[in-house]
């Protein structure tokens, strides 16, 4: 986009309305420890990663089709249309979503370097080997949590909230009409159009 029309780097063509937050901390510790002089060993690690998003779009994370010039000469109820020649934008309405998501990782390894070529007799022909065990245990917990407005099931145009509502339905969603500009009536081009 011409950022004469918009200056998209300075301003949101949704306004100020819409946010995205996000959080994350991460934490961990290792401890090592040798023994037999650094033949054998443990360590012992301990990680904890904590991350939250939550986000509110209300013209939806995206504008279908983007912004569009009102051309219609009348109202549907005979009336002229005082809007004809301004640009105008719409979107679906997009729920508040929040998610927090904890993650936690313990791990315990130890090593025994067993050097059986200082050995007499047949025992030192087995060579040189590392031992290794692995205790490693992993849980992730995840919770979503999403919530918006729509028109009730008896249809008589009252918000309410929209929780759990079926999957594929539209659910009643809202969309959104707003005009982003004057009329355009001077311009012509896309280009000389500005909001």
């Amino acid at each position: 986009m011409d950022r004469n029309v918009l200056d998209y780097e300075k301003v949101l063509l949704q306004g100020e309305a819409q946010y995205s937050d996000h959080k994350f901390d991460a934490r961990n510790i290792t401890l090592e420890q040798t023994f037999f002089d650094k033949k054998a060993g443990i360590e012992i690690a301990y990680d904890k990663q904590s991350y939250y998003n939550e986000r509110f779009f209300p013209w939806g994370r995206h504008t279908y089709a983007g912004v569009k010039i009102d051309t219609g000469k009348w109202l549907t109820n005979g009336l002229p249309n005082p809007n004809l020649g301004r640009p105008f934008m719409t979107g679906q309405y997009d729920p508040v979503a929040k998610t927090w998501n904890d993650r936690v990782t313990k791990r315990v390894t130890a090593f025994y370097d067993l050097d059986l070529t200082e050995k007499e007799g047949f025992l030192k022909y087995l060579g040189r080997h590392t031992v290794t065990a692995l205790y490693s245990e992993w849980e992730n917990d995840t919770w979503n949590f999403s919530d918006g407005l729509s028109w009730d099931t008896s249809h008589d145009k009252t918000m309410t909230k929209n929780i759990g509502q079926l999957a594929g339905s539209w659910g009643g969603r809202i969309f959104g009409w707003a005009y982003v500009g004057d009329g355009q009536w001077n311009a012509n081009s896309p280009s000389e159009v500005r909001l």
